[in-house]
């Protein structure tokens, strides 16, 4: 029979945005958003909380799932969110029959019953991975020598159309 675990990385040291996985959005920390979306799928047999920060574990015990407390090594600027569930991986015994899904607490606008449909989708064609992509809208912008540039220029288009689409991971 197949497991469904789902895994969130949080860790407490973002530079950006200080704190952001407890920042309230929506009333509740950011984190939350993601946790409460695992346990509200029918799917998911575990969710597993993995970072450095005793906070962001308090809410994690506050919802009774496992954590699993992200070494120093994997949890500074350079850490990737693929170390941090190698680390999973290699620390807890799973069965052949797992399946993982990642839930990034940043992300905490998602479809009602989509990663439902998502796994739903997974089983049915048989696949061995699967990534949920949304559109964002073409007129991005950076910052280049404290100047703000467009990194497509409207002007080249008929206002909104003809612009290329964007997806988001």
């Amino acid at each position: 029979m197949i497991k469904y675990v789902a895994i969130i990385p949080a860790r407490g040291g973002s530079k950006g945005v200080p704190k952001k996985n407890i920042k309230k959005f929506l009333d509740k920390p950011l984190l939350e958003h993601s946790i409460e979306y695992a346990k509200n799928c029918d799917y998911i047999d575990q969710i597993i909380l993995t970072t450095d920060d005793l906070e962001i574990k308090k809410i994690g015990e506050k919802y009774n799932i496992t954590i699993v407390d992200r070494p120093s090594k994997i949890s500074g600027d350079t850490a990737t969110t693929e170390s941090a569930i190698k680390h999973i991986i290699e620390t807890i015994n799973f069965s052949e029959n797992t399946v993982f899904v990642l839930l990034q607490p940043t992300s905490p606008l998602r479809p009602k019953k989509s990663l439902e449909k998502m796994i739903e989708l997974f089983n049915k064609n048989q696949y061995d991975s699967l990534l949920t992509i949304s559109p964002i809208h073409p007129l991005t912008w950076k910052i280049k020598l404290n100047n703000l540039i467009q990194l497509i220029q409207k002007n080249v288009f008929n206002y909104n159309y003809g612009l290329p689409r964007i997806w988001n991971y």
